[in-house]
């Protein structure tokens, strides 16, 4: 067959099943299907586990929730109930920054709003410093994780 023309070639069957692909993952290869490669690249949300006295707004928002999509992570979803200064959620191992990062927000409140994601998962609410929150959104906070 080295000596035949491209158009020469019989055709090719139709796929049947799931394409294998393989790839190398942590020094090992490892066989996968394309549909699974593209799915990566999407990530899924998942639920955030809200620690007290934050709570899910509710309907008709976004519950509080992540997702990686290989090299960031989203957050997004409507919080209330806690203040200033306390932990909403934490975050899994493979979706912490390296290193504190900051991100202004918007809120019922009229000063300035902030959240913290710490390198140890943490989601801090940094600031409104005093007060009940009614209503934080998580929406827009987005970053690498190289």
């Amino acid at each position: 067959m080295a000596n035949l023309k491209l158009s020469q070639l019989p055709a090719a069957a139709p796929l049947a099943g799931a394409e294998l692909v393989p790839i190398v993952q942590g020094g090992q290869t490892k066989a996968t299907t394309l549909t699974a490669i593209a799915n990566m690249r999407k990530g899924t949300w998942q639920n955030a586990t809200l620690e007290a006295p934050w709570v899910a707004f509710g309907d008709p928002f976004a519950a509080p929730s992540f997702r990686n999509d290989g090299s960031r992570v989203y957050l997004r979803g409507l919080i209330k109930g806690g203040a200033g200064g306390s932990t909403a959620f934490r975050l899994p191992a493979n979706m912490r920054p390296p290193m504190r990062l900051l991100f202004s927000c918007i809120s019922d409140r009229s000063e300035p709003t902030r959240i913290d994601v710490t390198a140890a998962g943490d989601v801090i609410v940094v600031q409104p410093l005093s007060g009940t929150v009614q209503w934080l959104s998580l929406d827009g906070v987005a970053y690498c994780v190289d």
